[in-house]
């Protein structure tokens, strides 16, 4: 019998004995050589399955005898050459079991250890990648494209989970997933390092919906540890509990034209050599970005770059220590409404320790409880261009940074019952704020002044506060015409200032 004879009868012989009850064709490897001799029966290697697993079309799954792949001692699979792609959807290949590697580094130049794709025109669905590991391709570690993975990856990719995983040592991403759209994928538990690329990447051209990445470890990459991106609408995703050390590039990076329910949640991320988490949109709503903890980044320690307009923004819980950027967590967009950023931690940060920047309009937005200790710059800074209604800086405490434990340039804003200790100044509020309010606040100890309100600002209320111990004194106030300064002038008692010698409070 020829050999494309002996592969259809093994593949009829397969069929027939699952027929009855609807389950999958099984394909078990059983030996770890390569290349095999093109037939699954007896003896059949992996490249062996694939071809039958392709022959066999419907619903198939690869599996993996533990006899021959034990955890110890390790047998690994060492490819000679390229091994053919996996085609279709309803496709497992599951190593549950048994301890399988494949080496991929003889395989040849270019070479991915594993490529599942649908083909020219075809959605891909229904695939499951599970406990395999793949080291040391020329190429990619696990590919898995909608579409045909050596012309374009433009189709739709749903139903797609990639379990336990490890991918190592690959000259490209570790894990790369692409498609037109992708929709209910779940990334878990997979190990990708020492990659030249990023250690996963989630590419789609058109959508991403309804995707979880959760529990991923990610060390020692030189892209991104992980790297999501779309060029339209991500909604509901969720990046939670990954742990990214020593990645070159940013730890973590998620990036669409637009964002919809996005959780970014307990994650642990080191020594990356750009920011530790970046979100980048130009259309935000129910963004949270929790529980996190960030540190040694080379730029940013959190950064958000919410271009356009944002609302219902979450930011708390997050700690960040020593970081080379602007900020150690830094909010930046054009206008955000509905805004929270409460109960962060950051500290030794070479610019400022926790910042908002609006180019426009920051409205309704709380800025709450938050820690900064330690920073070169500004404890927290607040920017808006233009008037920001019921926004707050409440609560806060500030000590030992370079610059303002708090700066404020946000007209209408308030700020009040903060502490701030041992900075260069306490608080500042700066040109060209207007309405606003500074009440109840404590300045100890600070360098130069313990609060100051700086020329061509407005109606800024200053009362309630105390100021002992600061070096320039409680309270200079270059433009006493256009601002009250409650208790101080009017009302002496309502403001203690200590032992300060001027009594006007001015100098």
């Amino acid at each position: 019998m020829s050999r494309a004879g002996m592969l259809a009868a093994a593949v009829f012989a397969a069929l027939t004995t699952i027929a009855a009850s609807g389950s999958a064709v099984e394909f078990e490897v059983n030996s770890s050589a390569d290349p095999g001799d093109g037939v699954c029966d007896g003896t059949c290697t992996l490249r062996d399955a694939i071809l039958a697993a392709n022959a066999a079309g419907g619903s198939r799954a690869i599996t993996f005898d533990p006899d021959v792949f034990p955890h110890a001692p390790a047998n690994p699979i060492v490819l000679a050459s390229e091994l053919p792609y996996l085609v279709g959807s309803k496709l497992r290949i599951d190593g549950s079991g048994a301890h399988v590697r494949v080496d991929a580094s003889a395989a040849g130049a270019g070479v991915s250890a594993l490529v599942v794709h649908s083909g020219d025109g075809q959605p891909l669905s229904d695939v499951v990648v599970r406990r395999i590991a793949l080291l040391g391709a020329d190429g990619f570690g696990l590919a898995v494209c909608a579409g045909s993975f050596l012309a374009f990856c433009e189709e739709s990719l749903s139903k797609l989970r990639i379990e336990k995983v490890g991918s190592f040592a690959n000259a490209a991403a570790g894990i790369i997933l692409v498609g037109q759209s992708l929709s209910g994928v779940t990334v878990s538990d997979n190990t990708a390092a020492e990659n030249g690329f990023h250690g996963i990447r989630v590419q789609a051209s058109d959508e991403l919906s309804k995707a979880a990445l959760v529990g991923n470890s990610l060390p020692h990459n030189d892209g991104a540890g992980l790297f999501v991106t779309t060029e339209g609408v991500a909604s509901k995703v969720k990046i939670v509990e990954n742990q990214v050390q020593r990645s070159q590039g940013v730890g973590i990076w998620l990036r669409a034209d637009a964002m919809q329910g996005i959780s970014v949640a307990s994650n642990r991320v080191a020594e990356s050599g750009e920011a530790g988490i970046r979100v980048g949109s130009e259309a935000t709503s129910k963004l949270t970005v929790v529980d996190n903890a960030i540190s040694d980044s080379g730029q940013d320690g959190i950064l958000l770059e919410l271009e356009g307009s944002s609302s219902k923004v979450r930011v708390e819980r997050n700690r960040v220590t020593v970081s080379f950027g602007e900020a150690g967590l830094l909010v930046r967009t054009t206008t955000l409404s509905k805004g929270k950023i409460a109960r962060n931690t950051a500290s030794q940060s070479a610019g400022s320790g926790i910042g908002l920047h609006c180019l426009d309009e920051a409205s309704g937005v709380a800025i709450e409880g938050n820690v900064a200790l330690d920073n070169d710059a500004a404890g927290l800074f607040a920017i808006a261009s233009q008037a920001s209604k019921k926004t707050r800086l409440a609560r806060n405490t500030a000590d030992g940074n370079g610059g303002a434990g708090i700066h404020i340039r946000v007209s209408q804003a308030s700020v009040e019952a903060n502490a701030v200790r041992g900075n260069n100044i306490g608080i500042r509020v700066d040109d060209p704020v207007a309405d606003a309010s500074v009440r109840k606040n404590r300045a100890f100890g600070n360098e130069r002044a313990g609060i100051i309100v700086l020329q061509g600002t407005t109606g800024v209320r200053v009362e309630s506060n105390a100021a002992w111990g600061n070096a320039w004194g409680a309270l200079p106030f270059a433009d006493l015409a256009e601002n009250t300064i409650a208790g101080c002038v009017a009302s002496w008692q309502k403001n203690d200032f200590g032992s300060a010698t001027d009594p006007s409070c001015i100098r």
